[in-house]
């Protein structure tokens, strides 16, 4: 079941994507999203070369789901970087692999009052209160597009491996559980912002 939830995970997300199958023109474009009052979107790359550059989506799926994110989101996907003369360079964008989520960063509280710690975009720590204390347990996780209104989310570490659905609305969010190669006690995790 780990094995198989991993192989979808992995073809999902486009890690079986082939270079040759990329156009030498196309590149994985990451960067921090601005969305600006008139909605357009701005990319910043960040680093000691940063650079600033307006998205413009190439497929309708990528449009759709640019719209649900916010500025200080982080984004990561395919494209390329077009110049004419005279003109500011723009990214043309032909799909969004991996998203941050700004609003998911920091602690929620679950129904079974563990603490989540979304400290960064790639890590989390879960806290889960027992007889003995608390017992602390690390994640890496990484969230992906969906074709729904929500977001896929990929929890996994030295053991483990969880795939599920996230919905973020204000301070509450539901993450439903798709695949896991662990037997959990639940299906779905409704969690309650704690402070901001």
């Amino acid at each position: 079941m780990r094995l198989m939830a991993l192989t979808f995970l992995l073809i999902f997300f486009g890690v079986f994507r082939s270079e040759a199958s990329i156009p030498s023109s196309q590149s994985t474009v990451r960067g921090v999203l601005e969305v600006t009052s008139s909605a357009q979107y701005i990319l910043h790359t960040g680093g000691l070369n940063s650079e600033s550059y307006e998205i413009r989506p190439v497929f309708h799926p990528v449009v759709a789901q640019l719209e649900k994110l916010k500025s200080g989101d982080l984004l990561e996907g395919i494209g390329h970087i077009r110049q004419r003369q005279g003109e500011k360079p723009i990214v043309m964008l032909e799909s969004i692999d991996f998203v941050g989520l700004r609003k998911l960063l920091g602690t929620w509280m679950a129904q079974s009052l563990a603490l989540i710690n979304f400290t960064n975009f790639h890590q989390l720590v879960v806290l889960i209160p027992s007889l003995k204390g608390l017992e602390k347990l690390n994640f890496t996780y990484t969230v992906g597009p969906s074709e729904k209104d929500g977001w896929m989310i990929f929890f996994h570490d030295e053991n483990h491996v969880i795939l599920g659905s996230l919905r973020i609305g204000g301070e509450n969010a539901k993450i439903e559980l798709l695949s896991s190669d662990i037997d959990l006690p639940f299906q779905s995790v409704e969690l309650v912002r704690v402070g901001q």
